[in-house]
């Protein structure tokens, strides 16, 4: 039988230096390629025993699994460089309303109840926030209309009906009543109805 040195393997004669006969895996460089391998006893009848040897280039052994991780890779930077446009205009969708309340929020800050809030979102809580920041826009204008109107009215009846008419569209109320305090007499009384 032929030793290892014998087999005309650069490989093989690189081993066969330092080699011990057992069963175990192997894991070495040659070359400055890494190589995997094992080596198995076998054992035969009448007492005989062989042990096989088995190396290859990690490259060769790992090609298809090395191949398969490549491809994973380039697949994930694509799915990562299509789904960060999708991701950026999601997110514009969902904060433009946000900025638009906002400047809503500044206009109000600054009196300007000009033209009512129109906002309109895919999100629940923004769609509430727009409905209530222009009923709180509405309200707060009517109310600096109320004011300015009842600052120059000098009749006291029709003061006291404008209040009224104004509380009760205001408060979008069926029916409001004014009482008036009776000081002599320590007694609300109704006043305009």
């Amino acid at each position: 039988m032929a030793k290892l040195s014998e087999l005309g393997s650069d490989v093989l004669d690189f081993l066969s230096i330092d080699l011990q006969l057992e069963s175990k895996s192997l894991n070495f460089k040659f070359n400055e390629q890494s190589w995997l391998g094992g080596i198995r006893e076998m054992h035969i009848p009448g007492g005989h025993s062989f042990f096989v040897l088995m190396v290859s280039p990690e490259k060769e052994l790992l090609s298809s699994a090395i191949k398969i991780r490549d491809q994973s890779l380039l697949m994930t930077a694509i799915i990562i460089l299509l789904t960060i446009p999708i991701v950026w205009l999601f997110a514009r969708k969902v904060s433009s309303p946000l900025r638009r309340l906002a400047n809503e929020a500044e206009l109000i800050s600054n009196f300007d109840f000009s033209s009512p809030v129109k906002t309109h979102s895919m999100i629940a809580e923004v769609d509430a926030l727009s409905t209530a920041m222009n009923m709180m826009k509405s309200t707060i204008s009517q109310f600096l209309s109320l004011i300015h109107s009842l600052a120059g009215e000098q009749n006291l009846d029709t003061l006291l009906q404008r209040i009224t008419q104004q509380t009760m569209q205001i408060s979008e109320a069926d029916g409001a009543v004014t009482y008036l305090y009776k000081e002599k007499e320590n007694i609300l009384e109704p006043s305009f109805m």
